[in-house]
């Protein structure tokens, strides 16, 4: 996926103080900025729209997916990082979402709890965005079929070859003088 913009949504919270909520919403955006190599909207600016825009004001998952739309739409962004944060003691769930702004389609969906303190939680927070827009890597050279294909056609022509040789009539001969 080759998106053209970015915007990252405010992440919903709860359990969590404000100023941890910002700091890992910026560090999201950086790391998105960095593995996609492509422009993210400034916050202030997707904020500005997003508290416009009427789809913003619930709490559910739909309104948020909606909201995402409507405010990559209005920002003429490709896709929208939306997610929430929780926080109960050491444990913290990330949820992060990638939604397509033309199909209206979540694209990838992580999410992940974190154990510690909540101070590492932006760290933390930083190796699941990076997550968010990677490419699907190859298989391993042991898991293409082509590897199986050779080898089974080895151990065939191994097994094969030699019985085709030795086979073959195996009466004694006999000599008259």
């Amino acid at each position: 996926m080759r998106p053209r913009r970015i915007a990252v949504l405010p992440l919903r919270a709860v359990g969590l103080a404000p100023e941890t909520v910002k700091d890992t919403r910026r560090v999201v955006a950086e790391e998105v900025g960095r593995v996609t190599t492509r422009p993210v909207l400034d916050d202030a600016r997707v904020d500005r729209v997003s508290q416009r825009l009427s789809s913003c004001g619930g709490l559910e998952k739909g309104s948020q997916t909606a909201c995402a739309v409507s405010t990559g739409s209005e920002l003429k962004a490709s896709h929208v990082v939306a997610g929430a944060l929780g926080g109960l003691g050491q444990t913290h769930v990330v949820q992060l979402r990638v939604i397509d702004v033309r199909s209206a389609a979540v694209i990838r969906s992580l999410e992940e709890t974190v154990i510690g303190n909540k101070e590492n939680l932006p760290q933390q927070t930083r190796l699941i965005a990076a997550r968010l827009f990677d490419p699907p890597r190859a298989p391993p050279w042991y898991r293409r079929w082509w590897v199986w294909a050779a080898a089974a056609g080895v151990v065939a022509a191994a097994v094969i070859v030699p019985l085709a040789l030795t086979s073959g009539d195996e009466t004694p001969t006999v000599s008259l003088p």
